[in-house]
């Protein structure tokens, strides 16, 4: 009998293993690591002018007077991924009918001074937004040696899984755009 005992005993013990191996075996874990980088929307503005017959970097010359035809080029290039572009100009003495040249494919929003770009801009492209501005003609001495400023901001919001609306009154739907933190070239920054 007490070899009987002894058996069951080590019957029980061998038992048990073999489930816990069992049960070990089913509750393994096994992970994996995957990598993502996330890409940057990134947009360069550059300034342009026509000299000569052709194009090159804009140089303020500083002076202009009544009726005068300033050539500048501003000129966004996608560094990015492709995304919307939109385009404002800050002025303290001129309008929006001062500006000429602008492309079809660009849309003014009254209620928001932007102009909108209705077509994706795709990676490593450019586009010019307009090509001039005129000084206006009604302008007389009492102008004389006043400065204005004519600021240029460009921003861009990642065209996946984004739809703007350009017939509405917000064509973004309330998407800011954000600062670009990185660059392309910062693309070994790894986020886990």
């Amino acid at each position: 009998m007490k070899g009987m005992k002894y058996k069951t005993i080590y019957i029980l013990i061998i038992v048990v293993f073999c489930v816990s191996g069992i049960l070990a075996s089913v509750t393994d874990i096994v992970s994996v690591i995957n990598n993502l980088n996330i890409d940057t929307v990134d947009i360069v503005l550059n300034q342009e002018m026509i000299k000569d017959d052709k194009k090159t970097e804009f140089i303020n010359d500083g002076i202009v007077v009544p009726g005068q035809t300033v050539s500048i080029i501003p000129n966004i290039t996608n560094a990015g991924v492709d995304c919307y572009i939109r385009f404002k100009v800050e002025t303290d003495v001129l309008t929006y009918d001062n500006f000429e040249g602008f492309d079809k494919k660009w849309k003014f929003n009254p209620l928001d001074n932007y102009f909108y770009y209705t077509e994706v801009l795709n990676e490593e492209k450019s586009i010019d937004v307009f090509q001039s501005f005129t000084i206006p003609s009604s302008w007389n001495n009492e102008m004389a040696d006043e400065k204005f400023n004519v600021e240029m901001i460009a921003e861009a919001i990642q065209s996946r899984n984004f739809h703007p609306n350009f017939d509405s009154e917000d064509p973004w739907n309330g998407q800011q755009a954000e600062k670009t933190v990185r660059t392309r070239l910062d693309r070994k920054l790894v986020i886990e």
